[in-house]
């Protein structure tokens, strides 16, 4: 018999202060955790008023370098008053009709779910062959039920929105400070920080920051351009309620990446109800315009800024939407963008060199 050698053992001694402080460690991120869960609501309106802030700066610095004595408190007011006042002029002009359309789409919805279910076309008679009509009468009577009473409903709407008038109130106060203050604050933050560590910070800073404004504006002037796109052709195809459906596209046009697909596939099921030929040349409107603007369109008013990989903003407007719905879906792009351009520096002090693809 040969006589195995037993393996050596290693001991491996962790101190007492180790295990002290990977355990404060963790204490701390759960604790962090927690505080963030518990201040969620007020977390999430100082991150809307820095997303807006943030979003307006190009403009008053622009009105700021105008005006007498470079006031950036004046110029932040007189962009408010810009803003708001465009805004309630759209709201003046829009809404009467889109309540108005609204209403009478919903009176003749009934109508709309019969033709489906007793037509004569092919849309009705795919209906019948599935046996989706239970389905459909079920829906329309959910849709009925719950807006039927437009007046009910924009009742309880105007007491929504006078409910949340406290957090609208505190963003707009919030981003104007963040507004007038912001430079300062941030000159403050720069002068704590090492003077060999401030250029490159800076360079950093200026590259997350052109990320969030290039994806705001990009996103709103898509926005409106797939909206009025949309009341144009359904104008053209003779299309009922063309306003609130052109309105509904332009919001979820808001939406990266997945947005124009979601308002493709609404709408033409929409136009499936009023003709098959309609809702035939819609989705192939959709087809055209969404090449157009995922080739054209997006490169050139985004200029690649968050220059993001569609799996990344895919996954990143999902987590977004189960986060936080549909704020969460538009701030996820841009905050996505952020964390590239730091694990990009990351990669670049580091000297860790990766393929184009994958970055």
């Amino acid at each position: 018999m040969f006589d195995r050698k037993r393996p050596s053992v290693r001991e491996i001694n962790i101190s007492n202060s180790t295990l002290l402080r990977v355990l404060g460690i963790v204490v701390g991120f759960i604790l962090l955790l927690t505080g963030i869960y518990v201040a969620r609501q007020p977390l999430a309106l100082i991150l809307i008023a820095a997303f807006l802030a943030l979003s307006l700066s190009p403009i008053v610095n622009i009105m700021s370098k105008r005006l007498p004595g470079r006031s950036r408190g004046l110029a932040t007011a007189i962009a408010y008053i810009l803003i708001l006042s465009a805004v309630g002029f759209v709201i003046y002009l829009l809404l009467p009709p889109l309540i108005r359309q609204t209403q009478i789409f919903i009176e003749d919805l009934p109508t709309y779910v019969d033709k489906l279910q007793t037509g004569k076309d092919g849309v009705s008679e795919f209906v019948r062959h599935y046996g989706l009509s239970d389905q459909i009468s079920r829906l329309g009577g959910e849709v009925s039920q719950r807006y039927g009473a437009i007046g009910s409903s924009l009742l309880d709407l105007a007491g929504n929105i006078f409910n949340n008038v406290a957090s609208i109130i505190t963003i707009i106060i919030l981003a104007f400070f963040m507004l007038v203050e912001g430079p300062i604050w941030i000159d403050k933050f720069w002068q704590l920080q090492p003077a060999h560590k401030r250029k490159h910070g800076k360079e950093v800073a200026a590259r997350m920051y052109k990320v969030i404004t290039g994806f705001v504006t990009g996103q709103l002037m898509i926005a409106a351009l797939s909206g009025t796109s949309v009341f144009i052709v359904l104008t053209l195809l003779h299309i009922d309620f063309a306003l609130p459906l052109s309105v509904l596209g332009a919001m979820l046009g808001l939406i990266p990446f997945i947005g124009a697909t979601l308002a493709a596939i609404i709408l033409v099921l929409v136009a499936l109800v009023h003709s098959p030929t309609a809702a035939v040349i819609l989705l192939i409107y959709f087809v055209i315009y969404q090449q157009i603007e995922n080739n054209f369109i997006q490169p050139v008013v985004q200029a690649k800024t968050t220059e993001v990989s569609p799996l990344l903003v895919l996954i990143a407007t999902i987590i977004g939407v189960f986060v936080a719905g549909l704020l969460g879906a538009i701030l996820a792009v841009p905050l996505a963008g952020c964390l590239r351009v730091l694990a990009n520096d990351y990669l670049e002090r580091h000297h860790i060199k990766l393929d184009a693809e994958t970055t």
